[in-house]
């Protein structure tokens, strides 16, 4: 039975094969010896184009508005001009390689209903139409048939460069946001979801969402991510728009808004491309996704200076570090022998050690669910008490989570975890320079 089964198998390749071979042998007997002979194809310059349509998987129609090339249906859409341009010039210039009047059979040269149709329209809406077919890879042409001549001519492959570009392509690729310099808002969501909002005055940005509390964002941060929309170049328009679902445009996967008002929407992906659109016009394209992927990377804690807290040195009075029993006070101003730890006076030197050490707190991680400690909280086995000259007061707590790391609660709020060893040195510095002062 095995047998029988592999000999069917084996008679049907071979009455298959025997097929093509027929096919093809049809093919190249219709096939008829072309002259050599070099004419133009096209009956107008290119002064006189002012209309070329493109009729392939899509119908395209472009037309000349002064110097420039719109599409008729999509005037929204910013096309490459001097593609364009060159389209018009190619097509006036076209000419011939070798050429065939009265063929028996033009199907036998790739001219059928499948086959990309250029139609050029003069000042006086007069046409020439113009079908492609097979491509002669031996003589680096292709099969041209002139519709109104009724001749086929073989055109060298460099006088249709531009000509093969699919309409689709034939966008301009430059991507056109606001400067960072007019930037002053800019916030990121991904489906839907706000992930941060950064705002600027003057030179200096701030988050908030995430965070529960306004942060200062590192210097350049903001202006390196904007920097990164110069990656985005446009690959293809989709020509043909249908339901913004099927882009994954409905739900962003990711949503850069400016200034409240441009929008830059980055939808599904598919062989390597994303699509794409945005406040400019309401094309939508498909760019690389490799070249925009680091601006889905996205990581609100790394943009923030992780200080803990930024004191006002002019302002401020005194500091108070309590650690169980221990209490550590800096006095800095109204007294009379200040600055001093616990009473006893600190040279220039080592009060400028412990202020810095005080400013170089700083966060290890964000902690973005942290309701269960704010609802249930523990005592702190630290606090910093900061009190300025005008009696307001800012108390930092370092509350126990594990062996390595403390919850750092602000104003009842957590939101940041630090390394207990910092807070452990913290400690060790003020008890290690207090006895230094006593044995003075």
């Amino acid at each position: 039975m095995k047998k029988k089964t592999l000999i069917g198998i084996g008679v049907c390749a071979i009455v298959i094969l025997i097929g093509l071979f027929l096919t093809r042998w049809y093919i190249d007997s219709q096939v008829e010896a072309l002259e050599v002979v070099e004419t133009a194809l096209c009956d107008f310059t290119v002064e006189e184009i002012v209309q070329i349509d493109f009729n392939d998987k899509t119908t395209q129609s472009f037309v000349k508005q002064g110097e420039d090339w719109i599409n008729k249906a999509r005037e929204d859409v910013h096309y490459n001009q001097g593609l364009l341009k060159n389209v018009a010039y190619q097509m006036s210039h076209l000419t011939s390689y070798k050429i065939l009047k009265n063929p028996k059979d033009i199907g036998a040269y790739g001219i059928n209903e499948h086959s990309k149709v250029i139609t050029v329209y003069n000042t006086l809406n007069e046409v020439n139409t113009f079908r492609i077919g097979n491509k002669v890879p031996e003589e680096n042409a292709t099969y041209v048939w002139n519709d109104e001549k009724e001749e086929l001519a073989l055109v060298l492959d460099i006088n249709l460069a531009s000509i093969m570009v699919p309409t689709d392509e034939m966008i301009d690729p430059n991507f056109k946001a606001p400067a960072y310099e007019s930037v002053t808002k800019m916030s990121l969501s991904k489906k839907n979801q706000l992930v941060m909002e950064v705002t600027r005055e003057s030179e200096s940005w701030s988050v908030g969402v995430p965070f529960i509390t306004t942060h200062k964002v590192l210097d350049g941060q903001v202006q390196d991510y904007i920097t990164l929309f110069e990656n985005i170049k446009k690959e293809k328009v989709v020509e043909e728009v249908g339901d913004l679902e099927s882009y994954g445009l409905a739900s962003p996967e990711l949503l850069i808004v400016l200034n409240d008002e441009y929008k830059l929407e980055f939808g599904s992906s598919q062989n390597g491309l994303i699509y794409f659109r945005s406040s400019e016009d309401s094309g939508i394209y498909l760019i690389k996704e490799a070249a925009v992927n680091t601006l889905f990377e996205v990581e609100p804690f790394s943009w923030i200076d992780k200080t803990l807290y930024t004191f006002d040195r002019k302002a401020l009075k005194e500091v108070i570090v309590t650690k169980g029993e221990e209490v550590y006070t800096l006095q800095l101003k109204e007294s009379e022998n200040v600055p001093n730890l616990n009473g006893h006076v600190l040279d220039g030197t080592t009060k400028e050690m412990l202020l810095s050490v005080l400013e170089g707190l700083s966060a290890y991680s964000y902690l973005s669910n942290t309701s269960f400690e704010e609802n249930n909280p523990r005592p702190a086995e630290v606090t910093i008490q900061y009190i300025n000259v005008d009696q307001s007061e800012v108390t930092l707590e370092f509350v126990p989570y594990d062996p390595s790391f403390d919850l750092f609660r602000m104003d009842n709020h957590i939101e940041f975890s630090v390394e207990k060893k910092m807070v452990v040195d913290l400690i060790e510095l003020l008890k290690n320079t207090l006895q230094a002062q006593v044995e003075q």
